[in-house]
């Protein structure tokens, strides 16, 4: 396993850059882990508890930095989730469908959503809910 740095809720104290560096961070955070989705939206895997405590970065000697989706300890397939009534994940981060329990609309897309918040929590001065 390689070394990692840590995870993006701690990336703007570890690694303290300017706030056009964090952007494109985040920028290619999001792009790294719009095709982790979409591999798993291929598998029909939801992860069900994206937050940037589960996103890990890992930075190169060269300046590269590459981020990594970990910790799949409650994901699960949509099937199984639509027909268990799974409910899980982090309050914040929870698509509306996983918050309010609308089991029938569970899809791979509530992982989506729960990354749009966690890149926008991360952009200084922005916040989802106040």
């Amino acid at each position: 396993m390689p070394k990692l740095n840590g995870d993006l809720f701690h990336l703007p104290y570890q690694l303290r850059p300017s706030s056009g560096q964090l952007l494109n961070l985040l920028w290619k955070c999001m792009n790294q882990m719009l095709s982790a989705l979409n591999y798993l939206e291929g598998l029909a895997i939801v992860h069900c508890d994206l937050k940037p405590d589960n996103i890990l970065y890992k930075t190169e000697p060269d300046g590269k930095t590459d981020f990594i989706l970990a910790d799949f300890g409650q994901s699960t397939t949509v099937k199984e989730s639509k027909r268990k009534g799974w409910k899980a994940g982090t309050p914040g981060y929870q698509a509306p469908e996983m918050f309010w329990g609308r089991f029938e609309d569970h899809s791979t897309k509530m992982d989506v959503f729960s990354l749009f918040v966690s890149i926008v929590e991360m952009v200084p001065g922005s916040a989802v809910y106040k």
